[in-house]
């Protein structure tokens, strides 16, 4: 058995025997890189800049706290203004009015075939809502949870009140739109439906298919 001869020990650093490989060369820049960038980091996370970071880093998270507290409000607000047009003078208020007189004795609109002045009733007063509920459901400017909660039950009375009338309404505007190719049938006050199945638990679309409801249109 031969015995290995020992590797020379390098006395000439210029040699190519004696050059590192490159291997070699990128683990000790990997190691130096590492040691410096520990050092760095070591001097930087001081007692005094760690109180400077989380200082910053809590007036970042007031400045978003204050700015969705000022939006929440501002939203508020807006739904305030828009739901006390109801009580100002003028055709929406009066519709209000004539509308809650209607309620109250148990009066409901079965046909879209009405006067003109309970014609104007129906649209100022509903219109009126299906654009609140436009904001609440759609654009999200309107508070939802308090236009549930100040005016849900009036648009919920409101809306059934005249759901013949809607019906009925819909259906003659299907049979116009059909008469001119388009096979589409048409939704009226979907702002409205969406914000009494969402918050009121009124599933709008289902009263309307009912075969009672079905022989109104008719």
């Amino acid at each position: 058995m031969i015995a290995s001869v020992p590797r020379p020990a390098c006395t000439s650093p210029g040699h190519a025997k004696c050059m590192p490989t490159i291997a070699t060369v990128w683990h000790q820049r990997n190691e130096r890189t590492h040691m410096l960038e520990s050092i760095s980091l070591a001097n930087f996370l001081t007692a005094e800049n760690i109180v400077v970071i989380l200082g910053f880093l809590g007036g970042i998270l007031t400045y978003l706290l204050n700015a969705r507290y000022q939006r929440a409000y501002e939203k508020r607000q807006q739904t305030y203004q828009l739901l006390s047009r109801i009580f100002e003078d003028g055709p929406v208020a009066r519709s209000r009015v004539e509308m809650a007189k209607w309620v109250a004795q148990g009066r409901t609109i079965d046909t879209d075939v009405v006067d003109s002045a309970t014609d104007e009733v129906i649209l100022s007063i509903i219109d009126f809502y299906e654009f609140v509920c436009e904001g609440a459901i759609a654009r999200g400017t309107v508070d939802a949870d308090l236009l549930d909660r100040e005016a849900g039950g009036r648009i919920e009375r409101y809306f059934l009140s005249i759901l013949g009338y809607v019906r009925s309404r819909e259906h003659t505007l299907t049979r116009r739109q059909s008469e001119l190719g388009h096979a589409q049938g048409v939704v009226l006050y979907r702002n409205i439906r969406r914000f009494l199945k969402e918050y009121r638990g009124v599933d709008v679309d289902r009263l309307i298919r009912t075969p009672e409801s079905s022989q109104l249109a008719a």
